[in-house]
């Protein structure tokens, strides 16, 4: 399994419209509005973590199932990098095969990327931050589903203070500073009833991500 790669990834404002309308959909925007007052200085178009709904390749035997496609030539393509094994877990392995990928999205200004990598970390002047989640699947975040886009395990009420208390050393990108902080939130994470649980210890992932120049 690749410790590092490239992900293309929806930028926070597609991330929170996409959220809001489908809570809008839902009827809970207003339950969404008063979750976001009382986090209010943790802006949600600051976040520039994993959990971004990172784009994934697909087979183009399978082109009908169109809820997942969003950038038809751009995961197909990623798809015959998978078969080449330059691709795994929604990264691209090279920097160059993520150049050409990103060169076939059609609604490029939707995008950002960005570099993570697990376990070997390489602090550098691309430096985001540290997030802490899911390697693949769908990229959960424990930062993301706690106080950005609350999907499956977000707090409750009487935790509002404590978790403000505990994401204060976040930067302004709302990761972590260092991968030390990141370890020692996910004990914390891990200990609350209400959170995300692991199938297996180390589930959650320390990840650094780095911003990448196009």
């Amino acid at each position: 399994m690749a410790n590092s790669g490239y992900l293309i990834v929806h930028k926070p404002s597609v991330v929170l419209r996409n959220f809001e309308e489908g809570l809008r959909e839902r009827g809970f925007i207003d339950e969404y509005k008063k979750f976001r007052d009382a986090f209010s200085k943790f802006k949600p178009s600051h976040y520039l973590g994993i959990s971004r709904n990172p784009l994934m390749g697909i087979p183009e035997e399978i082109s009908s199932a169109w809820d997942i496609i969003l950038e038809p030539e751009a995961q197909f393509f990623m798809c015959v990098l998978e078969q080449n094994g330059l691709y795994e877990d929604d990264l691209i392995l090279s920097y160059d095969d993520m150049v050409k990928t990103f060169g076939k999205i059609k609604n490029i200004n939707d995008y950002d990327v960005i570099l993570i990598r697990k376990e070997s970390f390489e602090i550098n002047n691309n430096l985001l931050g540290f997030d802490i989640g899911y390697w693949g699947g769908d990229h959960f975040s424990l930062i993301a589903d706690t106080i950005i886009t609350p999907t499956w395990h977000g707090p409750p009420e009487e935790d509002y203070l404590e978790l403000s208390e505990n994401f204060k050393s976040l930067n302004e990108n709302l990761l972590f500073r260092t991968a030390e902080e990141g370890e020692k939130f996910k004990q914390y994470y891990k200990s609350k009833t209400w959170a995300e649980t692991e199938s297996y210890e180390g589930e959650f992932c320390i990840i650094q991500v780095d911003k990448v120049k196009l």
